[in-house]
């Protein structure tokens, strides 16, 4: 009984003197599943109606050194979708991934990069409720 109370009166006084702090809030949480929210679909013919075009994205990958890995697409079709979220897509429709020459790669990208992997898709509103809105606004 004397030792529960004991680490009873230890816990108590140790969390007022301590306080945690972490990285972790909403915004990252959001921005970390942001992708996850935009489904992709094969091509237009597959879109579930109503849809509303959006715009155009892209995302890339770039390999900032020799012994880093090699740029992939899901990496920078996961850019892409964060961007279709960005703008209030929930849908998107790939149309292409490239790979730039190593000359181009400062102006595209603003870094040396050795390599990079753009992908470009259509993004899109999916859904009556979603369409709707995108009218509104």
């Amino acid at each position: 009984m004397a030792l529960t109370i004991f680490v009873l009166l230890l816990t108590a006084s140790c969390s007022s003197k301590y306080t945690v702090s972490t990285n972790l809030d909403k915004e990252n949480f959001t921005n970390y599943f942001a992708a996850s929210q935009v489904t992709v679909y094969e091509n237009n013919q597959t879109l579930p109606s109503p849809n509303q075009y959006i715009g155009l994205v892209e995302g890339l990958d770039c390999q900032l050194k020799a012994h880093h890995a090699s740029p992939t697409e899901l990496i920078a079709k996961q850019a892409a979708r964060r961007k279709a979220f960005e703008i209030n897509a929930n849908g998107v429709v790939f149309t292409s991934c490239s790979l730039i020459e190593h000359e181009q790669l400062q102006r595209v990208t603003g870094k040396q990069c050795l390599s990079t992997l753009v992908c470009y898709g259509k993004a899109y509103r999916i859904g009556e409720k979603e369409v709707e809105k995108a009218k509104n606004e």
